[in-house]
């Protein structure tokens, strides 16, 4: 898809967004519902993309807080993405990113990040600036360090990284005890997350001890 069909294709999908929402104020005599302030969802997945334009950015700079990137082999993600504060999800999977794209980490109200089935070899360790993120995805890639500042990350309670050739942190600290292996797959997410993060957060505090 080129640029101009693409900044097309986010006007129109921002139009209907916007007859929608004057739609149900009507319905609300005049109200503007409580849910209407949550953001809109643009969702340019299986668009072959190759560069999401700036004028894309510009038009979803102030309205949208979900955003699926998804299949488009080719895409490079824009810094110009930063100014997208507003985001709270970010999805970009199957996208053959070989580098974790720098830009993102600035987006610090970012609540939701999915990486997964890319081509990743490293996280790096300023992702803790994104200090709003809950869960982070980044399964099927490969990356073979997990950072330290993961476990610095007060807000993460949701980690996915199977089917990455990880070294660190070793085996036996991304697998959860035996007791808790029968619980909820929900509650075992979490639980894997915190060990993970307990356990960066210590090889940190040994590392600087060390560096004393």
């Amino acid at each position: 898809m080129a640029a101009a069909e693409v900044v097309a294709y986010v006007r129109k999908e921002l139009d209907i967004d916007d007859e929608h929402l004057a739609r149900v104020i009507t319905a609300n005599s005049g109200d503007i519902p409580r849910d209407a302030h949550s953001g809109v969802t643009l969702d340019l997945s299986h668009k072959n993309i190759r560069e999401l334009p700036v004028e894309v950015i510009a038009l979803i700079k102030d309205k949208v807080e979900r955003l699926a990137l998804s299949h488009n082999p080719q895409i490079a993600v824009p810094t110009q993405i930063i100014q997208c504060d507003r985001l709270r999800y970010l999805n970009l999977r199957w996208n053959s990113l070989k580098y974790f794209p720098e830009a993102i980490l600035q987006l610090s109200k970012l609540e939701i990040l999915d990486i997964s089935k890319n081509r990743i070899v490293a996280i790096p360790e300023g992702i803790k600036r994104m200090s709003s993120l809950k869960f982070l995805a980044v399964a099927r890639n490969k990356i073979t360090r997990l950072p330290l500042s993961l476990g610095e990350m007060a807000s993460l309670s949701k980690l996915k990284f199977d089917e990455n050739p990880i070294e660190f942190p070793p085996p036996e600290a991304l697998k959860l005890a035996k007791e808790k292996a029968g619980t909820l797959e929900t509650e075992k997410e979490k639980d894997i997350c915190a060990q993970v993060k307990r356990y960066l957060k210590q090889a940190a505090l040994r590392e600087r001890l060390m560096s004393h």
